[in-house]
């Protein structure tokens, strides 16, 4: 939830896991350490002015599959094993071909969708207790995990 280090870079001030965007706006950027300048004058987890829709390439099997042919190929090329190294040769262009005739590649994220997210993170955020460093040094934080019985 935030910032559990007191990070200086702008990662620490996404969710994790992370989405399938990085910011819900663009971070304006005008220093060194912008986020951790933010967090000493309260502005680092403030909702933004306005939300945009957010586009994103849609999923596709087309690179998984180039890399994985190319892989393989390489292994031929290495080996002499020129038959390997032709065949997942063609793989890689059919592959290529087959993602250039690909239509609607984007997938639209709704600026109200990307809005709600936020607000929603922004206030699980505010609502998180800080937890003090000295905690954990204490001995009930072994970094083991628990077994509930």
């Amino acid at each position: 939830m935030g910032d559990p280090w007191d990070g200086r870079g702008l990662e620490w001030s996404i969710p994790a896991p992370e989405r399938e965007y990085n910011y819900a706006t663009i971070p304006h950027v005008s220093r060194r350490d912008a986020f951790y300048w933010r967090k000493l004058n309260d502005g680092a987890y403030q909702p933004a002015d306005h939300y945009r829709d957010i586009e994103l390439p849609k999923k596709s099997a087309c690179g998984v599959i180039f890399g994985i042919s190319m892989a393989i190929a390489f292994f031929g090329l290495v080996w002499h094993i020129w038959w390997i190294a032709a065949v997942f040769a063609l793989v890689m262009i059919v592959s290529s071909i087959a993602r250039g005739f690909m239509r609607d590649l984007h997938d639209i994220i709704p600026a109200s969708e990307v809005e709600a997210r936020d607000r929603s993170w922004l206030a699980a955020v505010a609502a998180a207790q800080p937890v003090p460093r000295i905690a954990e040094l204490d001995p009930v934080n072994e970094g083991l995990a628990v077994c509930s019985e």
